[in-house]
């Protein structure tokens, strides 16, 4: 297929599939931030804290989509890939969930744990872990169906739990307040991903998919030799937001509200080039040749993806900061440019990564970022950079190392595209 009628057929729905959560989740910010935002800093530290164990497990499991995407033959080899899937996904789920309950149970331990309301925020920990191994399951589920073709299924999916939980979670503001609604939005994660899990199963029942977990060993070890770098390399970027907010937590906890805030905003506007990404990958794994021109395609739909981010951001930025962080963010052009610089390095080192993903190639890739970002960037943030930096300075910082390991990666997808491997 030729790659704008595969973009014209897959990306809008993965763009959905993927913008629908994220906007759950940014109205749960956004409703946390106006009902109270002192509880914001709890609520950012504690899903800061817990998601670098969600990423670790879930995304073993992310190159699902592109081995269904490239196995081939068909049906047959469709429910094999799901039969060894599926088992991976129960074992890694049960994994997760443990790993998270150990880490709740002692989250009072960590270094920035003491500038909050232990009890309180230990509350908080514990209504996520409900979530872990559903989130976990519905990596796999969705990731397996878009590779098969069913993109606009999933977004469905996507849209009727987040709309569901958004609805109720808007409806409980009217009852709750404070505290006890902060404990209520981080409820919202159990009830959208159970409602997905439900009507992922439901789907792959019309396909006529059997629920029979068999390990076949070619399809396993494939989804695993992809999915582990990459569950490696995402946990890492997790572990250094981490490290972030330990850091801006020893100035200020403002300054972790002011993160959580700019992060909230910045991945609601991150979700396209996350899909182009996700869809370029879907789409080097189908083919055995052309790759290094599909490369330069994909870099001019990126292109054209910013200039429409960037004219929406000029054009909409005051108010969705406004909607967004509340009293948290003031908007400025200081801001705008940062989050413009943020969104073009984030999702041009995301596309490279889609594209080596596609290549079968994501150990090296996964290494070259975390070792750029322990090597280089935390040891800046925590023995360079001053404490009165302030949360713009700490973004470009980040923006620029972002930028430097895309151009890294791009000089290896120019080497496998033409020169072999290195």
């Amino acid at each position: 297929m030729h790659y704008f009628l595969h973009m014209k057929k897959v990306l809008l729905p993965m763009f959905i599939g993927r913008l629908v959560p994220v906007l759950g989740i940014t109205l749960v910010f956004s409703l946390v931030a106006h009902s109270s935002s002192a509880q914001l800093a709890t609520f950012a530290y504690a899903l800061a804290s817990l998601s670098v164990l969600t990423a670790l497990t879930s995304m073993c499991l992310s190159a699902t989509g592109n081995v269904i995407a490239g196995q081939g033959q068909g049906e047959r080899g469709a429910q094999q890939v799901f039969s060894s899937g599926l088992l991976l996904a129960a074992a890694l789920a049960l994994v997760g969930t443990l790993a998270a309950m150990a880490l709740a149970q002692t989250l009072w331990r960590l270094p920035g744990a003491g500038h909050f309301d232990l009890p309180y925020l230990v509350n908080m920990a514990w209504l996520y872990v409900l979530c872990v191994p559903f989130t976990i399951a519905n990596v796999f589920f969705q990731l397996f169906h878009e590779g098969a073709g069913f993109a606009s299924r999933c977004a469905t999916v996507r849209t009727c739990a987040a709309g569901i939980s958004g609805g109720l979670l808007w409806v409980a503001l009217w009852f709750f307040s404070g505290r006890d609604f902060a404990l209520m939005a981080m409820g919202y994660f159990f009830l959208s991903e159970c409602l997905a899990f439900l009507a992922f199963i439901r789907l792959a029942r019309q396909r006529g998919l059997r629920f029979k977990p068999a390990l076949d060993a070619q399809w396993a070890q494939q989804i695993l030799f992809l999915g582990v770098p990459v569950s490696f390399g995402l946990a890492g970027q997790k572990l250094y937001f981490y490290c972030l907010n330990e850091r801006l937590a020893q100035a200020s906890i403002d300054l972790v509200a002011q993160l959580a805030a700019f992060m909230n905003i910045a991945g609601l506007l991150l979700i396209p080039a996350l899909a182009l990404s996700q869809a370029h990958s879907v789409y080097v794994s189908k083919i055995a040749a052309g790759r290094g021109t599909a490369y330069g395609q994909g870099i001019g739909c990126f292109l054209l993806l910013m200039l429409v981010l960037a004219a929406a951001a000029v054009l909409l930025g005051e108010p969705v900061v406004a909607l967004m962080s509340g009293v948290t963010l003031s908007y400025s052009p200081g801001l705008l440019a940062a989050i413009m610089v943020y969104l073009a390095s984030s999702g041009f080192l995301a596309l490279v990564m889609g594209h080596l993903r596609g290549m079968n190639d994501t150990l090296r890739p996964q290494l070259i970022v975390n070792l750029m970002l322990f090597t280089l960037l935390v040891p800046v943030i925590y023995c360079v950079a001053p404490a009165t930096l302030g949360i713009m300075g700490y973004v470009w910082l980040q923006s620029a190392a972002l930028a430097l390991m895309g151009a890294v990666l791009s000089v290896r997808v120019w080497v496998l595209s033409g020169r072999g491997r290195f």
